[in-house]
């Protein structure tokens, strides 16, 4: 409250906000519950970090985007119980998996991170957040663990391997930044076409 108070006393155009909760959803609700109780006005987003093979209060803890969306939408019901339903949520980490030091040698379910899996499992998560409705104007990939690489495509989190190759993900992340703002009907589902 006091660090809230002081930035915006300084300037009344720093946005604040957190807590950044990793894997405890009772400190979130708590913060969100501290925020409504007259401290909201120092409050302009919720962030928050989402992994799909976590097991949160609402998730199986599999690698799949809908996952990442549960959490999202538990967030958002969360800030509605307090009637902070239009405080922005920002994903300020997020992966289809948590474990940035593990590699395929010591997990070879990492492997996805070297090939075509990872960015389908983006284009789905931008999907079905859109889909939802929730308000999140950003999501940032972690991408910790690079430093580790001792090899190419030994499945650490990077958009590079050791030597410079781009990974899949990172073409993924090119053509989602090539995505137009008015996006057009299609009869498939898994497909986003946008202009």
């Amino acid at each position: 409250d006091a660090f809230a108070s002081g930035v915006k006393r300084a300037c009344r155009k720093v946005k604040i906000g957190g807590p950044s909760a990793a894997m405890c959803d009772g400190f979130m609700r708590a913060f969100i519950e501290h925020m409504s109780n007259g401290n909201g006005e120092n409050f302009d987003f919720l962030s928050i970090h989402a992994y799909s093979d976590i097991q949160y209060s609402n998730t199986d803890g599999k690698i799949c985007p809908e996952n990442i969306l549960k959490r999202v939408v538990l967030a958002q019901e969360m800030l509605r119980d307090y009637n902070l339903g239009n405080v922005e949520i920002i994903m300020d980490e997020w992966g289809a998996a948590a474990g940035g030091f593990l590699s395929i040698k010591k997990n070879p379910e990492m492997v996805f991170r070297e090939n075509e899996y990872f960015p389908a499992f983006y284009f789905k998560l931008i999907k079905l957040i859109a889909d939802s409705g929730v308000n999140i104007p950003h999501m940032l990939i972690c991408l910790s663990g690079q430093h580790k690489s001792v090899s190419d495509f030994d499945g650490y989190r990077s958009f590079f391997t050791k030597s410079g190759f781009k990974k899949p993900i990172y073409n993924g992340y090119c053509l989602a930044a090539r995505l137009g703002e008015q996006w057009l009907e299609t009869d498939d589902n898994d497909c986003i076409a946008s202009v």
